[in-house]
């Protein structure tokens, strides 16, 4: 809870497409930056699995919170079953993960979990 948070969660169509979009902040307390070469994750509402994927190449500024964009397309199934739940109760939105960092002795990868339990 103190390094991690979720600070937004949307749900909306473009062109035909229903797509997920979640706000998650991230926050490096080291005075350096950190580079993340990949975040594997799994969104949740609840009980229901939303979306997972990959989102590749992102930094965390040192000593700040970093905002990390998650956005998928998500079959209209899955959001009227999972994606729907989450835009009435955000709070209820999970993600697990892993975060791969890259260090001088190559990367490093660390367990994630925002959101509720």
């Amino acid at each position: 809870d103190k390094f991690s948070r979720i600070s937004d969660v949307r749900m909306y169509t473009e062109g035909g497409d229903v797509l997920v979009r979640v706000l998650a902040s991230i926050h490096n307390p080291f005075s350096f930056d950190l580079t993340a070469t990949m975040l594997d994750y799994k969104v949740r509402a609840g009980e229901k699995q939303i979306i997972a994927g990959q989102r590749r190449g992102f930094r965390l500024r040192g000593g700040r919170w970093s905002d990390v964009v998650i956005e998928q397309e998500v079959d209209p199934a899955m959001a009227a079953a999972g994606g729907l739940a989450a835009l009435l109760s955000p709070s209820s939105v999970h993600i697990e993960g892993r975060m791969s960092v890259r260090t001088p002795n190559g990367d490093r990868t660390i367990d994630l979990s925002l959101g509720a339990p």
